[in-house]
């Protein structure tokens, strides 16, 4: 099982913990709509936030793709503070993740 935990106000609004049997951080997120309905809103209603995202404690680079393998694996998805240091993931990711 992929866990996956959401922190902040994203985590508030969405939920902080979920497991799914997923492969993909693209299936992931799509489970976690499916599931929740509160996802895809979220990432529309703040699409300027940054989002900081750790597969087993490493955190995924820029030019990480959506098809990146989480299969039995920890994920933990952080929103980036406002006027915070650059999160290496920048809108392509969250552009990404509205597109599901």
């Amino acid at each position: 099982m992929t866990t996956v935990s959401l922190e902040g106000r994203l985590g508030e609004i969405v939920g902080r913990s979920f497991s799914f049997k997923t492969r993909t951080l693209k299936e992931v997120l799509a489970a976690i709509e499916a599931n929740t309905g509160k996802l895809r809103n979220y990432l529309q209603q703040n699409s300027k936030r940054m989002f900081a995202i750790f597969v087993d404690g490493k955190e995924l680079k820029g030019d990480t793709s959506l098809n990146t393998n989480v299969q039995n694996k920890k994920i933990l998805i952080i929103p980036v503070l406002m006027g915070a240091f650059v999160a290496t993931l920048t809108k392509f990711i969250v552009t990404k993740m509205l597109k599901l």
